[in-house]
């Protein structure tokens, strides 16, 4: 609402004006070296103003949230009254005429008095008997006026309107409807004003009509405009205003706006706009036959609230008077005090530069013990200081001291560190040679049988080309021997066929192994044969252990540029682990290695056995260097971290392991088809202890 908007604008200025007032004080008893901090007559100027500014809002708070409200209810009471009073007062002064007008119609109906015939003194009395009415005259059958007479205590000017016809006037149109009928608002062609029509049916057809004035009616309910600009209206359900109690004019063609229209039929009492100012208004309905009308009284918002907001201002001033005058006594109270505690500050700033001032009087006890304690403080700070510079003088002895004793000791470290990596690398050399002599020595085993398979067959052919020769130089060779000779003579050439192709096959691979892992060279190859390779090379340490491998892998080739030699010792050191920790202590076992395409640009490799598994508490160390179950039995704890290593760093993939106890262990291998550009040794692959999957 506007008028509380204005009210809180002065809430808002009356609260700025107090700030400045705080700052103008805070300026003017500014004592103090550092900026950001008050002094102590800055600090008891903020206490005082701010309780000024306390009770200021809460003056303004209580003239909003409760004299406001208060006001406001009391002023919408006494509209309402006044608007019961002014409607009832109104429905009156048109509920005579109309029994008037019934009455005087059912008299002349049963004297079967005809329109033509009806004196002019009947209808005059009848336009002097009230005093709202403005004219009365008779209408015959068709509507035209017969007889008229105007009340003349109002001082209207008599009009000859004898044989106007007002048939086709709209306030006449539903007349005939009932005995005696009252219209809506109208401009009257005989009085030339605005009014209601009160119109009774006579026995012959004819109409007896009095017009009441609006103007008349307002006067009839007149309310002195006071200086708080008290207003009543009537107003029909359009809007039109029908009276004006303050005017003496009739209001013609004005009407209320349209919201505000809607919030007085919405309810009894609201607050609207009008004629340029915000009203608190009360209205009461007067129902009337065809007359919806209803009584607003309006009261200016300026009138009601302008009481409280002098009263308030007053308030607000008075107490700004009265803390003025309680800062300017405070102001010199306060003198003494912050001379003594500025003195007091100077002794501080003497204590921190080592020096201890005279004693002087304060002239406050407080302040007096506060300076004592200064001084018994600065003298145990001076006797605290010359200890804690001796300590500091040890204590800097002591940290050299230490300084020596720790760089020995990292000198050890870093030594210690050197000789485990030499140690780390010697070892994983010491296994590829391991590696390589077992290699050598199974493939020296398997190609003893395909070669002494050959010479065999080689020392039988050559008996049986011999025993040819003597037959055909002797001439007892028969057609039936010479068949069967030719026929051993092929099958023996096939069988050493065979057993040459298959020592090609085992001196191909694994001169392929021997020089991916020696060269570690990236090149492109088939995945399918690595594993192949590899297999025909552990194809002596699988039988001895019992063991078999069996691959699953697509039929299509899995092509991969990446390095074949770390590829192959990893697939190597997995069926070995299998073999040594998965079998232990078993006669026999299968591995499985699985090859699927993992997407478009990775493929994956498990490789599984069903043996003993891994315990849940070393699963997740398997491949972290050094660390073995076989301690004392030969085992180095390297395999799994070179082959962690050879996964991440030179294939560029990633490893997991799976392990159920009792049922087996499965490693996971995701490895990319287009290796990294560069591949490290296999020495490093045991620097850094991975994450278990």
């Amino acid at each position: 609402m506007a008028y509380r908007i204005r009210f809180a604008s002065m809430i808002s200025a009356m609260c700025s004006g107090v700030c400045t007032m705080a700052k103008f004080a805070m300026a003017i008893s500014h004592h103090s070296t550092d900026s950001h901090l008050p002094s102590l007559r800055q600090a008891i100027s903020r206490r005082v103003l701010l309780l000024a500014f306390v009770q200021v809002v809460l003056a303004l708070l209580v003239a909003r949230w409760q004299l406001l409200p208060q006001l406001e209810a009391l002023q919408i009471g006494l509209n309402d009254t006044l608007a019961r009073n002014v409607a009832q007062s109104t429905e009156r002064a048109l509920v005579r005429p109309l029994q008037s007008m019934g009455a005087n119609a059912r008299v002349l109906n049963q004297q079967r008095a005809r329109t033509e015939t009806l004196d002019q003194s009947v209808v005059q009395a009848l336009a002097q008997s009230h005093p709202v009415a403005e004219s009365v005259f008779l209408l015959d059958t068709k509507g035209r006026v017969r007889t008229i007479a105007y009340n003349n205590e109002s001082g209207a000017v008599a009009i000859d309107r004898i044989g106007l016809d007002l048939s086709s006037s709209a306030a006449f149109a539903d007349s005939y409807s009932a005995p005696v009928t009252i219209s809506t608002v109208y401009l009257s062609p005989v009085s030339e004003q605005a009014t209601v029509a009160v119109s009774a049916s006579l026995a012959d057809g004819g109409r007896l009509v009095m017009e009441l004035s609006l103007a008349r009616l307002a006067q009839l309910n007149r309310v002195e405009q006071d200086s708080n600009g008290l207003n009543v209206l009537i107003v029909d359900d359009n809007g039109y205003i029908v009276a004006d109690m303050n005017s003496d004019k009739p209001q013609r063609n004005a009407m209320l706006p349209i919201e505000a229209l809607r919030a007085v039929q919405a309810q009894v009492a609201a607050s609207i706009d009008y004629d340029g100012q915000r009203w608190f208004a009360s209205s009461t309905p007067v129902n009337l036959g065809r007359l919806q009308w209803r009584v607003l009284v309006l009261r200016p918002a300026t009138a009601v609230f302008g009481p409280v907001t002098e009263i308030v201002l007053m308030t607000v001033g008075s107490i700004v008077l009265v803390m003025a005058l309680s800062y300017m006594v405070m102001l010199l109270f306060t003198r003494g005090l912050t001379r003594a505690a500025e003195t007091l500050a100077v002794h501080a700033q003497e204590f921190s530069d080592g020096r201890v001032p005279q004693q002087r009087n304060l002239r406050f006890r407080d302040l007096f013990h506060v300076d004592k304690s200064m001084r018994s403080m600065a003298l145990t700070l001076r006797q605290r200081e010359q200890a804690l510079r001796q300590m500091n003088e040890e204590l800097e002895q002591r940290v050299q001291q230490r300084t020596i004793h720790l760089q020995k000791a990292n000198a050890e470290l870093e030594q210690t560190m050197q000789q485990l990596a030499s140690t780390q690398s010697e070892l994983v050399q010491a296994g590829k040679m391991s590696a390589l002599g077992s290699m050598v020595a199974g493939i020296a085993h398997e190609m003893n049988t395909p070669v002494g398979n050959a010479r065999l067959v080689a020392t039988t052919l050559r008996d049986t080309a011999r025993q040819m020769e003597r037959d055909v130089r002797s001439g007892k060779v028969s057609r039936s021997q010479l068949l069967a000779d030719i026929e051993s003579v092929s099958a023996g050439t096939d069988l050493i066929d065979r057993s040459l192709e298959r020592a090609a096959d085992l001196v191909q691979s694994f001169k392929q192994v021997a020089v991916d892992q020696t060269s570690n060279r990236r090149r492109v190859f088939s995945l399918q044969e690595v594993i192949h390779e590899n297999e025909v090379l552990l194809a002596p340490r699988l039988r001895g252990a019992g063991a078999s491998v069996h691959v699953h892998a697509p039929a299509e080739k899995l092509t991969m540029d990446s390095y074949p030699g770390a590829l192959g010792q990893v697939i190597t050191n997995l069926i070995e682990n299998a073999l040594v920790h998965g079998y232990a202590g078993r006669s026999g076992g299968q591995i499985d290695v699985r090859v699927e395409p993992f997407d478009d640009h990775q493929v994956q490799v498990q490789v599984s056995d069903h043996g003993r598994g891994i315990p849940p508490e070393s699963l997740g160390r398997v491949f972290d260097p050094f660390f073995t179950t076989r301690l004392g039995q030969g085992g180095s704890g390297l395999g799994l971290s070179i082959v962690y290593g050879l996964v991440t760093r030179t294939l560029g993939g990633r490893i997991g392991v799976e392990s159920t106890p009792g049922q087996g262990t499965t490693f996971s291998l995701v490895l990319p088809l287009q290796g990294p550009e560069e591949a490290e040794s296999a020495s490093a692959h045991t620097a850094t202890p991975p994450m278990a999957a």
